[in-house]
């Protein structure tokens, strides 16, 4: 069954120099409609949002003990997030690609069927350049 939910993402990301947050942190907090659909062994979230660039989907696929967020549109990515194993893979915002590994630090993850929350803190190097990164969704179903 699909529900529709709303989604708060509340993201902040540090630059590192020398494992030291640097400079000051990039906050994003935003609030879409999406939706949330449970099958077999997981749960999938799907929204849309602009960015610079033009629109962007995204789905965040929760099962087990693993969370993945794929972007495709304005940003490709794909991003998983388990602690047992860093991950490597490419983020492309046209016409640049950069090589991104993610080490997932801690993964809080409750949702049910109508709604719940996932809280990443992870480490994030991309194109070379350290981050530590937290990536929280705040997800209830709404009526609409």
């Amino acid at each position: 069954m699909i529900k529709r939910v709303e989604i708060k993402i509340h993201s902040v990301i540090n630059d590192l120099e020398n494992g030291l947050a640097a400079g000051d942190a990039e906050i994003n907090d935003i609030t879409v409609s999406g939706t949330l659909h449970e099958g077999a062994g997981e749960t999938l979230l799907s929204y849309s949002e602009k960015s610079e660039g033009g629109s962007v989907l995204t789905r965040v696929r929760i099962s087990d003990d693993c969370v993945s967020v794929t972007r495709q549109g304005a940003i490709s990515s794909v991003m998983v997030f388990d602690t047992n194993k860093k991950f490597d893979t490419v983020y492309e915002i046209a016409p640049y690609k950069f090589d991104m590994s993610i080490t997932t630090l801690r993964l809080n993850c409750n949702i049910s069927p109508v709604g719940g929350e996932i809280d990443i803190r992870y480490k994030m190097t991309v194109g070379g350049a350290d981050k530590l990164c937290r990536m929280k969704l705040s997800v209830k179903e709404t009526s609409v």
